[in-house]
């Protein structure tokens, strides 16, 4: 592979770079008292070689080198490197006559120790080591001299790196490598920020990064409906990051974060103490703690909550950073965990790793920090025989060490590199030149793009990577349980997946244990059963309330019930009122039609008016009959006939109005209902007319005997006629001014009752009444005036009853008419009063008329008129020109009847007081006695002060009247 000016040119400016690099570890603090434990490597002999780097020590801030060693996890994921370079090796179908090597750095959890740590494997610098390898320089000057001396041979390119393990490390990596174009597969880091392929292009990772992982830890707190939390990170990148991208999701989904603590590795006791301060602010409410922090972190808060008395006061939600390192690094403060839900990767087992870890005798093996593990986790010893401890040669000394650590993720890393190389080697490379230049490095860009094309099945499941270097998102969730024994463990109790740009499946089964600081919780995943603890800041509304979401936090609100007539819109945050005749739904999520109220037919009411009202129409038709028939009677006759058949004519017209006003409002029926005046005025207007009738005949009888004007039948019909056409004009008037309608009414807005009615206009029912009442008062003084008639002529005094009973209705009608909110009691009292007037008028005026025709003989009654010339005169006295003496006077029978006759004249002289016609009685002829027991009281306190000639003059003018009405 020929390389050109411009590929120079970069070879030269990455290897300046490097220098300068190498210029700056050189000086700095954590390159001036390095131990040997960074110096050490893990090598094996290759073709091709891949780079390691993996944390096995941790990095001790006060002596600024590392220091102690990490938990079996560490070496197990190492050795899974070495586990998987031997695999492909044997394997004759990845890289045929092609051996694979590699070189495992120790990072020692550390960024500087981590970029000092890649430089071998940067060209430019293994290019200087390897042309130095074994001269004074290289050994004492440089950091790597004994390690490239003992190299067998020295390889100055390396085809990809795995690792590193932190995020923070990855970045210090993938920034130096990337100048190398240098591919890198990470196994544990999952920043958000190595995505970024314009930052990082050579980056990728078998390890899915923390934006799933955010959606994974806010899918379990929206199963739990934990939607009130705190957030604590580590100041550095993987901390910030986390806890940015949880709180911009848990916003879009409604988690509300009370804040975001922050912790650093500089943090004293005094920080943590005031952290856990921060958080009981919050509490109870803010139950639920989600940690973006390492394990040391976590250990001193947690320490920090111990030394506050509050284990169990919070439930820690552990990323994937403490997940991954479990237990083991709480150093005594495990019993504060208890009960707290942990993310990690997806990792599976790998049983013949494990198989391959136990048999691993450290005597026979290359890996420099073998004896030192075994010797702190298996209390052996590298000699036995100066410190009396089991040999580390011992059989079945790790077979005990098996974790549930990551080590499928470094051997899909390895593999990974692998497969990729093979391809290029299979499209590229003939067969009887497999190391070809091909995939002698440097093969970046090459390899870089076939990585990204890979899809196979690794010790995980499906491995691939997306545009950004990420496989697919998938975590295992755990929570801390105590066993019998008292050990605390870490048990799976879900898993989750990617699906998507959702939340994800999110997958729980088992039980989870929680503790409050005095019992224990218990909740069953499968069952759904058992108890959660709340981390809410309000608890839900009831059905009827809305939410009145704070400013500050949009999962804490109020709760408040919506006016009477308002309906909860918007997720139930905001109430509406209900327009128009509505009224909200029971469930008080939208509007429904009120039912219109109206006088229905199965009202009791509406069942009684129409009952009456049928009655009395057949008994109005029934008495038009009757008056037909006899037409030519004499008391018909002398009744006012034609008036008479005007008021039935009003009275049917009335029972029939009935009818329609209880029927259901519509434009046709209060079109109708209009007409009603017309029906009251066709009754009052006659009775107005033979009111005033009999006023004048009397009154102009006393002056003189002279007949009235008008009173005959043409002229009363007129009268009768022209008063009512005035009120068809003003009904017609009203109609056309006010036109009639149905409509609903919603009288009190907080009810849920609407009235259909017909359009109420005040000024219209009072231009018709008014004339109506004007009639009634006029025929009432009219009657009134006429209230001292000889008792004989008790006919005026039903039409007075009739009238003043109609005025009365009026009275008590009307206003209730008017003051009941309800149409339905409107009507009620409106065709009570349409019934009282039409029954009270038919059964006063009528009934007593067709009693005396078929029960009372016509000879018996007082209504029968002579001629001058058959009567005996009637002078009344001061009459000068005997006017009046023409006036005839029935010639009453003597007390000649028979015994018979006598009786018969008792039994019904009753009936004829009532009904106001007054048999013949005996009476002297020169003289007209009137008898105590026929006279009213008014008539007997008049009786008292007239004298017996006043007496004679009014019987006189009695018979004119009775005269007339006969001539008629």
């Amino acid at each position: 592979m020929k390389i050109g000016p411009s590929s120079k040119m970069q070879i030269l400016a990455a290897f300046l770079e490097t220098m300068i690099v190498s210029v700056v570890l050189s000086l700095s603090p954590a390159s001036c008292s390095v131990g040997d434990a960074n110096t050490q490597v893990y090598s094996r002999h290759g073709d091709v070689l891949i780079g390691g780097l993996f944390p096995l020590h941790d990095y001790d801030e006060n002596l600024a080198q590392c220091g102690s060693l990490l938990n079996m996890s560490a070496l197990r994921m190492v050795e899974a490197m070495a586990f998987a370079v031997d695999k492909i090796n044997r394997d004759e179908s990845i890289l045929p006559n092609v051996t694979v090597g590699f070189e495992i750095y120790d990072t020692c959890l550390d960024e500087m120790t981590t970029l000092e740590q890649s430089l071998a494997l940067v060209p430019a610098q293994r290019s200087f080591l390897c042309l130095n390898r074994g001269s004074p320089v290289s050994t004492q000057e440089h950091l790597y001299g004994k390690v490239f001396d003992s190299l067998p041979v020295c390889r100055t390119y390396m085809a990809a790196a795995v690792g590193a393990r932190r995020s923070t490390s990855s970045v210090q990596a993938a920034s130096l490598l990337g100048i190398y174009r240098l591919p890198q597969i990470s196994y544990l880091s999952t920043c958000d920020d190595l995505s970024n392929k314009h930052k990082y292009p050579f980056f990728m990772r078998t390890v899915p990064p923390d934006k799933y992982q955010i959606r994974a830890m806010a899918s379990l707190l929206m199963y739990f409906n934990w939607t009130f939390a705190s957030v604590v990170y580590s100041d550095e990148l993987y901390g910030t990051g986390g806890a940015s991208s949880f709180f911009s999701l848990a916003e879009d989904i409604g988690i509300c974060i009370t804040t975001l603590f922050r912790l650093s590795q500089s943090s004293s006791e005094a920080d943590y103490d005031d952290v856990i301060k921060g958080l009981l602010s919050y509490s109870p409410e803010a139950k639920v703690v989600v940690l973006f922090a390492h394990s040391d972190e976590v250990n001193s808060l947690l320490a920090a909550s111990v030394r506050a008395n509050v284990v169990g006061e919070f439930i820690w939600i552990g990323s994937d950073s403490w997940g991954s390192d479990g237990l083991e690094r709480l150093q005594g403060n495990e019993g504060a965990a208890f009960g707290s839900i942990l993310f990690k990767p997806y990792s599976a087992q790998v049983p013949e790793f494990d198989d391959y870890f136990s048999s691993i005798v450290p005597s026979k093996s290359d890996n420099p920090w073998m004896y030192e593990f075994m010797e702190e986790y298996t209390d052996c010893s590298k000699y036995p025989n100066l410190t009396g401890k089991e040999s580390c040669d011992a059989p079945g000394l790790l077979s005990h060490t098996n974790t549930d650590d990551h080590v499928a993720l470094v051997i899909d890393a390895v593999y990974a590199v692998a497969l990729a190389t093979h391809v290029i080697q299979e499209r590229y490379c003939p067969e009887e030149e497999p190391l070809c230049e091909a995939i002698t490095p440097p093969i970046g860009d090459v390899l870089m793009g076939t990585l990204f094309q890979l899809n196979f099945t690794g010790s995980s499941g499906t491995v691939s990577f997306d545009e950004n270097g990420d496989p697919p998102g998938a975590y295992v969730i755990s929570n801390v349980q105590m066993t019998d024994d008292g050990e605390f463990v870490m048990v799976p109790v879900g898993r989750w997946e990617q699906n998507g740009e959702n939340l994800g499946d999110l997958v729980m089964f088992g039980q989870i244990n929680w503790f409050n600081g005095t019992s224990q919780w218990s909740y069953n995943t499968t069952a759904e059963s058992g108890s959660v603890p709340s981390s809410t800041c309000s608890q839900p509304c009831k059905a009827d309330e809305i939410t009145m979401r704070s400013t500050e936090w949009q999962c804490c609100w109020l709760c408040q019930r919506c006016q009477q007539r308002e309906i909860m819109v918007k997720n139930d945050t905001e109430c509406q009122p209900c327009g128009g005749f509505t009224w909200p739904h029971h469930d008080l999520h939208h509007c429904e039609e009120i039912p219109p109220d109206y006088l229905k037919w199965s009202n009791p009411w509406a069942i009684t008016f129409a009952i009456i009202a049928s009655i009395g129409l057949l008994a109005a038709l029934t008495t038009v009959g009757v008056y037909i028939a006899n037409n030519d009677n004499r008391l018909i006759k002398a009744s006012s006939r034609e008036l008479c058949y005007i008021l039935l004519i009003g009275i049917i017209f009335l029972y029939i109005s009935a009818f329609y006003h209880l029927a259901k409002p519509s434009d046709v029926i209060c079109y109708f209902r209009r007409w009603t005046s017309v029906s009251l005025c066709m009754i009052y207007a006659p009775l107005a007319t033979k009111t005033n009738r009999i006023y004048r005949i009397f009154a102009d009888g006393k002056k003189s005997a002279k007949r009235p004007r008008f009173v005959s039948s043409q002229a009363q019909v007129t009268i009768a006629a022209t008063l009512i056409s005035i009120q068809v004009i003003i009904t017609t008037a009203l109609i056309v001014v006010y036109p009639p309608e149905a409509i609903l009414v919603m009288a009190d807005p907080t009810k849920a009752y609407v009235d259909l009615m017909c359009r109420p206009s005040l000024e219209a029912k009072m231009s018709s009444l008014s004339y109506i009442i004007a009639l009634l008062c006029a025929s009432a003084w009219q009657a009134f005036k006429t209230r001292k008639l000889p008792a004989n002529y008790n006919e005026s005094r039903f039409i007075t009853f009739s009238v003043f009973s109609a005025l009365m209705i009026v009275v008590a009608v009307v206003p209730a008419s008017f003051l009941s909110i309800s149409s339905k009691y409107k009507m009620v009292y409106s065709v009570m009063g349409l019934l009282l007037n039409g029954s009270i008028i038919l059964a006063s005026i009528f009934f007593p008329k067709i009693f005396a025709i078929y029960f009372v003989e016509e000879d018996d009654l007082n209504v029968q008129g002579h001629s001058p010339h058959q009567s005996k005169a009637c002078r009344v006295p001061g009459d000068t020109h005997g006017q009046i003496s023409h006036i005839p006077v029935t010639t009453l029978p003597t007390s000649k009847g028979t015994e018979n006759d006598e009786t018969k004249s008792k039994r019904t002289s009753a009936v004829f007081k009532l009904f106001g016609f007054f048999p013949k009685t005996k009476v002297s002829d020169s003289t007209v006695h009137l008898r105590e027991e026929d006279s009213t009281h008014e008539d007997r306190e008049t009786e008292k002060s007239y004298s017996l000639h006043r007496q004679n003059s009014v019987t006189c003018l009695e018979k004119r009247s009775r005269d007339i009405e006969s001539e008629i």
